[in-house]
């Protein structure tokens, strides 16, 4: 029986994925790309779009927040300017007649009904507006390139970068905006208006220049290492930090256990690592693998989804898995990680459930003999019994059930 336990801490968990996320993806001495790409792996952006990570960060910026909320009131104080502008017509007459001129134009052009006119117009092609401008059509140019803004809004970041889009589509096309000739501002040039006498109307944008400027024109990665934590880490749903901190258990019991670990990284679109022991055993673990990648050929989940032809079909996915070869041939242990049911233990049942079905659907896979699935939640140190298939555990309970699978 698993008893109540405390709440669950969004806060904590965020604070511990974030002192373990540099030291299991690359050193922290170190300044490597692929660290990057395999943080924002984790954190539930897709493979294929990990390499603009820089950009897709730009679009979930605090920054690029802020500048949405400000544009309303930002688009109604425009910073604008005047200027004079001379015409010589005999139309209808617009503005203030300048006789002096009239009398020489009539004169050289021997035309009676000619008139010099003078007119004050207002423009808002200004500095600190071509900033604006570059902006938006820049966090619209970026939106696309994600390749998410016809995704069904299901899930984030897709929902936040696709209201980012529309945000910044109507706004560009206001008539004090859309009128802008574009150019493409200098860092330097931005930077000294930032500290100019007009800067209190503008502080949204500029904060947000120089986000673009790190994250999408340099593709800093100390920047974007510091939005991951910043962004990805907050906006990360609960389930996703648990699935994160199980993970990291996991790696810490391989490790306490004299196994040696190189860093997390993206391999075949998937985030894995292997554990070797001084004996010559490895274990590959896989941050939620598809089950081609687990080498199953098909699922029995997919094909009968098929054949009764229904749509939108995926196949399932576990959290986790852990992937070793044993005397008796290569050997898969599923995780299950629930979090967000009422107690822990409905949140074990849940997992139960879903270890059992992937038995099912997995019919004829390698599963480890002994214990083929693990299901984790929250809660305190219980028992973990010793004559399952299925292993129940919580967090605090993890090591005393991987130690009965790796002893």
């Amino acid at each position: 029986m698993v008893a109540k336990t405390a709440s669950w801490s969004r806060d904590s968990a965020i604070e511990s994925v974030r002192s373990h996320l540099w030291a299991h993806v690359s050193p922290v001495s170190t300044r490597e790309g692929s660290g990057v790409l395999t943080a924002g792996a984790l954190l539930g952006w897709p493979a294929d779009e990990a390499l603009k990570i820089g950009e897709i960060q730009f679009l979930l910026s605090f920054e690029i927040a802020a500048l949405a909320a400000d544009l309303p009131r930002l688009v109604r104080s425009l910073n604008s300017t005047s200027y004079r502008e001379e015409d010589i017509t005999e139309e209808r007459l617009n503005g203030s007649i300048n006789w002096g001129r009239t009398y020489a134009a009539r004169h050289s052009g021997g035309n009676p009904r000619l008139y010099a006119v003078s007119s004050v117009d207002r423009t808002f092609q200004t500095p600190e507006n071509e900033v604006l401008a570059h902006l938006l059509d820049e966090i619209v140019r970026v939106s696309h390139s994600t390749g998410w803004t016809k995704a069904k809004p299901k899930y984030e970041p897709v929902t936040t970068v696709q209201k980012q889009l529309e945000d910044a589509e109507m706004w560009r096309s206001h008539q004090s905006i859309q009128g802008i000739v574009r150019s493409a501002p200098d860092p330097g040039s931005v930077n000294a208006l930032s500290r100019g006498r007009l800067r209190q109307n503008y502080v949204a944008v500029f904060e947000a220049y120089r986000c673009w400027n790190l994250l999408v024109r340099q593709g800093d990665l100390e920047a974007i290492r510091q939005a991951i934590e910043k962004t990805g880490l907050v906006s990360a749903h609960d389930s996703t930090l648990f699935q994160l901190t199980t993970l990291f258990r996991i790696i810490g019991f391989f490790q306490a256990a004299g196994w040696s670990l190189p860093p997390l990284n993206v391999f075949n679109g998937h985030v894995q690592t292997v554990a070797r022991h001084p004996d010559g055993r490895s274990v590959q673990i896989l941050y939620q693998p598809t089950l081609t990648s687990l080498g199953v050929a098909s699922s029995k989940y997919v094909e009968i989804l098929k054949k009764h032809r229904i749509g939108n079909v995926y196949d399932l996915i576990p959290d986790l898995a852990l992937k070793w070869t044993s005397p008796e041939g290569e050997r898969i242990l599923l995780v299950e990680c629930k979090l967000g049911y009422e107690t822990p233990a409905t949140a074990l049942r849940a997992a139960l459930k879903d270890l059992l079905a992937y038995r099912e659907a997995l019919r004829g896979a390698a599963l480890a003999q002994g214990a083929y699935g693990l299901g984790v939640t929250w809660g305190p140190a219980t028992p973990v019994p010793r004559t399952s298939d299925v292993l129940l555990s919580t967090q605090e309970s993890l090591t005393a059930a991987l130690t009965q699978i790796f002893p």
